[in-house]
């Protein structure tokens, strides 16, 4: 039998090692600090004899979870190469199942895994730690992302093309939290919202749906493109973890905003000041928004922050631009904003009276640019 060094559940583990290496008698699972959203648990794995050392990505969940995750990460693997599932197993029984993946790059001996979310916390104040992520980035997607995002401009439905993000399948309980501050009875109408004019974010989804626009279509996404999701390996260089929302054809711009939300919503600390953080998400309704944020904050704490973030959110956008190609157009990425940004309110992780306040503000915007 295979040895287990963890509390994680031994037959689908097990298996996944002897499909990894028939002769494998030991296996070391370290718990991988991330946060996912749909009740997956994640693993560096040595599975020992034959495999050199070489670590990998351990993920369990629930049956369905795993079957979708496999058959996205199948549709994408051509197109990012830490998408190759080494072994996996159905446990149909206890419906739990099990997908191990390479983890490239990483110290023979797993340790120090850190993750873009760990950087991103990481010296807050130092010019250099600053440059150094701007520079994680930037490489984020110029290499990890080189095939997947070549695009061609389409014409296609904002609701159609944005609609899984969101996430209101069995129920909406973003549109729930969201009657909380906006108000049960869903309104065309401009209102004030935490001291900020804003619509209703429902009320613009629901008139957005099915318009058309020409937006920039990528070979292939992420398509949960967090700060959690990318691993720094040995070099210091980014690596992607976690396939589930992997898709081909799909916007490109879905892969920035999710990275652009993940750190104004869910990293950005929560003892700022909430009306500094308004004129923040004012600025952000510009393209070139980012290069004023250290302009908003006097006290040298609060600069810190608020520089980290315009430089890595310039970058973001940056190359946002780049990969969108010619036609590029900002409302174009505030339009995927909203959706996506909505959806993300189902989490109890994300800070949600700034980000349903800001959301009410991208809903301004784009309902005053495509209707």
């Amino acid at each position: 039998d295979v040895q287990l060094y963890h509390d994680a559940d031994p037959a689908l583990i097990s298996h996944c090692a002897r499909v990894l290496n028939k002769d494998c008698k030991k296996v070391d699972l370290r718990n991988l600090s991330r946060h996912g959203y749909s009740g997956s648990q994640l693993y560096v794995a040595f599975f020992a004899n034959g495999t050199k050392g070489q670590p990998y990505v351990a993920k369990l969940n629930r049956l369905t979870e795993i079957d979708d995750e496999l058959a996205a990460a199948e549709a994408v693997q051509i197109f990012f190469s830490t998408a190759h599932v080494q072994a996996s197993h159905r446990d149909t029984t206890a419906k739990r199942g099990a997908l191990v993946y390479p983890l490239i790059g990483t110290k023979p001996d797993g340790t120090e895994v850190r993750t873009l979310e760990d950087e991103i916390k990481s010296k807050v104040g130092s010019s250099v730690q600053d440059k150094r992520l701007s520079k994680l980035v930037r490489q984020l997607f110029e290499y990890q992302f080189a095939n997947a995002h070549k695009t061609e401009r389409k014409q296609r439905l904002l609701g159609r093309e944005h609609g899984r993000y969101l996430r209101n399948r069995p129920r909406d309980n973003a549109g729930e939290r969201l009657a909380a501050l906006y108000g049960s009875d869903v309104t065309d109408k401009t209102r004030k919202v935490l001291g900020a004019t804003v619509r209703d974010p429902r009320y613009v989804i629901r008139r957005l749906h099915s318009v058309k626009v020409e937006m920039s279509i990528a070979e292939a996404i992420h398509g949960d493109l967090h700060s959690s999701n990318v691993l720094i390996d040995a070099n210091g260089g980014p690596q992607l973890i976690d396939f589930a929302w992997g898709q081909k054809s799909s916007h490109v711009l879905k892969d920035f905003v999710l990275l652009e939300c993940s750190l104004r919503f869910f990293l950005f600390p929560d003892h700022m000041d909430f009306e500094l953080q308004r004129k923040m998400d004012a600025a952000l309704l510009r393209e070139n928004g980012p290069e004023e944020l250290t302009k908003l904050a006097d006290d040298a704490h609060l600069h810190a922050y608020y520089r980290r973030m315009g430089e890595v959110l310039r970058v973001t956008r940056q190359m946002a631009r780049q990969a969108a190609g010619e036609g590029f157009d900002f409302d174009e990425y505030l339009a995927c904003q909203l959706w996506v940004l909505y959806g993300l309110l189902s989490y109890d992780t994300y800070r949600f009276h700034a980000a349903a306040r800001a959301l009410g503000m991208v809903s301004k915007r784009v309902l005053s640019r495509y209707v």
